[in-house]
């Protein structure tokens, strides 16, 4: 490396992310196993895999998008899902042609979770349709991250693609046995789409860690060991002069969140919105998500940063002072607008119609 400096400064924010570090499973016999084995960091293109026999780990975004582009090169293609059965797949557009993610919007998320379910049960129905009895999932749309792939169930009726249960052991003559006593042979690589942990290699591990807290609220397991203690996803109770921006797993698009985050840790640099509360009140609000989030999605090391967009960016411009009310952006802005924000697709500018680093032409772009 090159030559070292030592700085101190007032304040940092960390905006590394979180995929980062590849997170492993452990497997009997991954050691001795003579195929290649690699995570889907670093999965970069298919022509290494021509004609080969390959193993996917997982059944989240990465791997469905890995595996389906595998299976237009690989002999065979087995995805391995550590639960037995697939996720709900969504499809990239919906009904007429539209942008799924656009029949999002804060009407939609008004509704009763049931009808949201059943909404988006009946328009997966009616486009990619459902997965087949036996791998359909168990848990209700809104239980888990949505997996966008549409493809995916196309390639799997073909038989390219097969899904398998969880990996009981990896053999030393290139087998694969899986949990229900079947065995896949002459595998040449198993990849590995299993999340990432979250750590920042360059900073001190208690920064992100709970501690003895932790250990006395949390049952000892993979939910636990991914947990990262931050206020509001950025904020270390005990360290006040650090933020973390995008440590948080979303339903929807991150940039805007990271906006609102920033505009959230500048504000109280500058002080210019109240403090932020005592370590031990953030420690309470701080459990109390989890217990809140362990209702909404099945437990798992990828749901311990779950937030859905909507519901956390209104509760951060809450705190910033920009939150778009519906009465007050009525008044200011009209019908049109007012209509625009509560049915339309909820973009970045609604944070821009009131409050402090209000935009003039926010509403043009609504």
């Amino acid at each position: 490396g090159g030559e070292k400096q030592e700085e101190v400064f007032d304040y940092v924010m960390v905006c590394t992310g979180h995929h980062n570090v590849p997170r492993l499973p452990n497997y009997q016999g991954m050691e001795t196993f003579p195929g290649k084995q690699t995570h889907s960091h670093f999965y970069k293109e298919p022509f290494d895999y021509i004609d080969k026999r390959i193993v996917v780990v997982g059944v989240g975004n990465s791997a469905l998008d890995i595996s389906v582009e595998l299976s237009q090169y690989a002999s065979q293609v087995y995805v391995v899902s550590r639960r037995g059965r697939l996720p709900w797949i969504l499809p990239r557009r919906g009904l007429f042609g539209r942008p799924f993610d656009h029949s999002i919007s804060r009407f939609s998320g008004m509704l009763p979770g049931f009808i949201r379910n059943f909404i988006v049960r009946l328009v997966v129905s009616l486009t990619t349709g459902l997965p087949p009895e036996n791998l359909r999932p168990l848990y209700p749309f809104s239980a888990a991250h949505p997996t966008v792939k549409s493809d995916f169930l196309d390639r799997l009726s073909t038989g390219t693609i097969a899904v398998k249960p969880d990996i009981s052991s990896l053999g030393s003559d290139g087998s694969v046995s899986f949990v229900d006593n079947t065995i896949a042979d002459n595998i040449d690589a198993v990849i590995y789409c299993t999340g990432y942990n979250y750590e920042v290699r360059f900073l001190d591990k208690e920064i992100l860690s709970g501690g003895d807290i932790v250990k006395e609220n949390f049952t000892e397991g993979e939910y636990r060991e991914n947990i990262v203690w931050l206020y509001r996803f950025m904020f270390p109770p005990r360290y006040s002069n650090i933020a973390f921006l995008g440590f948080m797993q979303q339903i929807g698009a991150i940039m805007p969140l990271c906006e609102l985050q920033a505009r959230y840790v500048t504000a109280l640099i500058k002080s210019e919105i109240p403090s932020l509360p005592s370590p031990e009140e953030m420690d309470k609000r701080i459990i109390a998500y989890h217990a809140q989030n362990r209702k909404q999605f099945y437990e798992a090391a990828r749901h311990t940063t779950a937030v859905i967009m909507m519901p956390y960016a209104d509760m951060i411009a809450k705190d910033v002072g920009c939150y778009p009310t519906l009465t007050k952006v009525l008044w200011k802005y009209g019908f049109g607008i007012w209509r625009r924000v509560l049915f339309g697709v909820p973009t970045p500018m609604q944070f821009r119609l009131l409050g402090p680093d209000t935009w003039p032409d926010a509403a043009k772009w609504i």
